[in-house]
């Protein structure tokens, strides 16, 4: 039995037969259909890669602004952020609504804490793992991620206005990873905590620049 989505009727598979007298017409129109899919696929990618590249030359050629109401989470506490933050260059790794939060926080420790540390020990840039807010059973996020004591600061968009003062970033989670410098404006795109090819950049990115 199949479900006829279009009718919300089931249909029994077994009792539907193709007259002979139609197969002819029907074998033609079915390998057209196969080719036209076959030739779909290449164009689909392509036309993928354009609009991803039309949208990673939007987010390099615009200027990153961080909301005005900022908690940092570290060490048990939550506190609001330093504004001294916002004049620094800055890894931003953003977690917005469509992730599962907790998900993807609970993993900050495994694939940040080098990168937090080599924020620390360069001097360079500072880390900013920026997080949507909501509450998690009543709790403020802050708080449950300051619970966590994992030692590296987590950034809470309070008023979740990042997204509506930032429009030139789309809802591709692969481009909420930007590198800004102190001005905000962005140097590359990716996330070096997960991605090797991007952690290289960083690194290329901090040998030539002058301290």
């Amino acid at each position: 039995m199949s479900f006829n989505a279009f009718m919300g009727l089931k249909t029994d598979m077994r009792r539907i037969r193709i007259s002979p007298v139609l197969l002819p017409t029907l074998v033609p129109t079915l390998l057209l259909m196969i080719l036209v899919f076959i030739l779909a696929v290449p164009v689909l990618s392509s036309c993928e890669q354009i609009r991803l590249r039309r949208e990673v030359n939007r987010i390099m050629d615009s200027r990153i602004v961080l909301p005005q109401e900022l908690s940092v989470a570290l060490d048990g506490e939550v506190k609001p952020m330093d504004d001294s933050l916002r004049t620094v260059p800055k890894m931003i790794i953003y977690v917005d609504s469509t992730d599962c939060t907790m998900c993807r926080v609970s993993k900050f420790k495994l694939h940040y804490d080098s990168l937090y540390v080599k924020s620390r020990e360069s001097g360079r840039f500072a880390l900013m793992l920026l997080v949507y807010s909501k509450d998690i059973e009543g709790i403020p996020l802050s708080r449950v991620i300051a619970n966590f004591n994992f030692g590296i600061p987590v950034y809470v968009d309070e008023k979740n206005t990042y997204l509506e003062e930032n429009p030139q970033i789309p809802s591709d989670y692969r481009l909420h990873s930007v590198f800004v410098d102190g001005e905000g404006r962005p140097v590359f795109i990716g996330d070096p905590g997960w991605n090797g090819k991007v952690n290289k950049l960083l690194d290329s990115y901090l040998n030539t620049t002058t301290q």
